[in-house]
């Protein structure tokens, strides 16, 4: 019996705590914090315990109930930019950061979750500089040693940033997340080997450890093991269970398909990638049909009409419609792991997407007569993605495909990015136009060729069997292989590939010499 006297019960909480019962310390603040509802540090406690017990809400609540009754209490700001971070809210953990350091003496801890928060919202100058504070104060911080190259390395600092994050991994050789960011430098830098050492050792830290898993899986992909790469491409179930679809799958009760025979059962297929990732995975679609002719499919709204294009669907659906009546539901992604997809099996499909014959007409129209060569490109994916800028190509150095004469450029590009090529005269900006990828699927088909870095209308291009350019980076998606200027995926594509990290003018220079003898 626990004495409800509340030093009884704080410490009752504190050892509960300690020894990881957290639900038992959730209850045991729950009652301190009734019995002596205006102490900052016991709501604080409280959130810190919540949180613990992935109540994210109610700890965000207790955080602010003990700000509301000391607005400069270190403790409950920290805790909640911490979780604010964590939800990705990262403009409004940087606020709370910057009025810790105005109202007290900045931490080593503090200055790196700033910066770690600087770096995901964008900012990356003065992350840099929040890091090396931090390093000042606590020269062998290996967070910060962490941080600091991973910032090094977003700036184009390769040399540094390897050095830095090769001292991370020296003093903290046990630390998966040291390991895990030593080995991602490596494969950026075309390391494969090393990194996949790397890899290893942090799983073997941490076995659960998602993010070191698929940064693994990735690789086996790209080193040719289809097999094993889509295998462990399996451990960011963690990831899709916080999807708010597998959600609402959830209280449907819908089971998840585990590849066993379907045998005319009704399978929904859902979304939990990029759209890329959902035009590539279509491709297995006719061989679930040798299982079922009941597929349904959800997707975002900007594919639901593409995707409707597809013969012998049931329906397709978006994200916020009524899931009709099924008995099993996959995600895309995980088809190519549960039909044992092999890089030596893969098979050979020309096209198995289509644009409508009413978006075609729509956008012949649209285009006119053509009296010369059209060429469809996009240079730059969503700028939101996180690896976006290795893969995007900065317009201004685009200059050489444009100076050949004879072309019309047509932008694939909707969005922040589609009006910078604006000056070009004979470049054609489509993106007030373009509603969904039914539009691009069209505006692709009417192109004589298309020019994609890796993104949604390169997959689409090549699902559609559309003469395709994709212009790669050094450290593309696994998918893409590693040296080839072949797809296994896209028959009708040719790839061009960094010769070295961040070069895209070698790149532009072979695609500009590869159109002027194609055309």
């Amino acid at each position: 019996m626990i004495n409800r006297e509340p030093q009884a019960l704080l410490n009752a909480a504190r050892d509960a705590f300690a020894e990881q019962r957290i639900e038992d310390a959730v209850q045991y603040y729950r009652q301190l914090a009734r019995l002596v509802p205006d102490s900052p540090e016991i709501l604080v406690n409280y959130g810190v315990a919540l949180k613990s017990n992935g109540q994210l809400t109610d700890a965000k609540q207790n955080y602010h109930k003990a700000l509301a009754l000391n607005p400069n209490f270190v403790a409950a700001m920290f805790n909640l930019a911490n979780l604010v971070a964590e939800e990705e809210d990262f403009h409004e953990a940087i606020k709370l950061y910057r009025q810790i350091i105005n109202i007290s003496e900045p931490t080593p801890e503090l200055l790196n979750n700033l910066a770690i928060a600087l770096y995901e919202a964008g900012f990356f100058d003065e992350a840099l500089t929040r890091a090396q504070e931090s390093l000042h104060i606590k020269p062998d911080f290996v967070e910060a040693l962490t941080t600091l190259g991973n910032t090094l390395q977003r700036l184009g600092q390769l040399d540094t940033a390897g050095t830095t994050l090769a001292k991370a991994e020296s003093l903290a050789p046990q630390n998966p997340i040291c390991l895990l960011n030593y080995g991602s430098f490596l494969q950026a830098a075309g390391d494969q080997k090393s990194a996949m050492k790397k890899y290893n050792r942090a799983i073997a830290q941490q076995p659960n450890y998602v993010e070191a898993r698929v940064k693994r899986a990735g690789l086996k992909i790209a080193l040719g093991d289809f097999s094993g790469g889509f295998r462990e491409f399996e451990s960011r179930w963690e990831w899709s269970c916080r999807h708010p679809f597998f959600k609402r799958l959830e209280s449907a009760k819908i089971p998840i398909w585990d590849g066993t025979p379907l045998d005319g059962k009704r399978l929904l297929i859902w979304n939990d990638q990029g759209y890329g990732d959902v035009i590539q995975c279509c491709r297995f679609i006719p061989e679930l049909f040798s299982q079922t002719d009941k597929i349904v499919l959800e997707t975002e709204p900007p594919l639901v009409n593409l995707l409707r294009n597809i013969e012998n669907i049931e329906a397709v659906i978006s994200p916020d419609e009524q899931i009709p009546d099924v008995d099993l539901a996959i995600p895309y992604m995980s088809l190519p792991h549960l039909l044992n997809t092999e890089l030596d099996t893969l098979k050979k499909i020309d096209s198995y997407l289509a644009a409508s014959t009413e978006s075609i007409l729509k956008w012949s129209k649209e285009l006119g007569p053509a009296n010369i060569r059209r060429i469809g490109i996009a240079w730059a994916g969503n700028p939101h993605q996180a690896h976006d800028y290795t893969r995007s190509i900065p317009s201004k150095l685009l200059d050489p495909l444009f100076d050949i004469e004879k072309i019309e450029f047509h932008s694939l590009l909707v969005g922040e990015k589609s009006d910078e090529l604006h000056h070009k005269a004979n470049f054609y900006d489509h993106s007030h136009k373009i509603n969904d990828f039914g539009d691009t699927a069209a505006l692709i088909s009417l192109m004589d060729l298309t020019i994609s870095v890796c993104s949604a209308p390169a997959h689409l291009a090549g699902a559609l069997g559309a003469p395709i350019l994709v212009a790669l980076s050094f450290d593309p998606d696994g998918r893409w292989l590693l040296g080839c200027e072949e797809t296994v995926w896209y028959p009708s594509a040719k790839l061009f590939r960094q010769p070295t990290p961040g070069d895209w003018k070698s790149v532009v220079e072979e695609i500009s010499s590869e159109l002027q003898m194609l055309l």
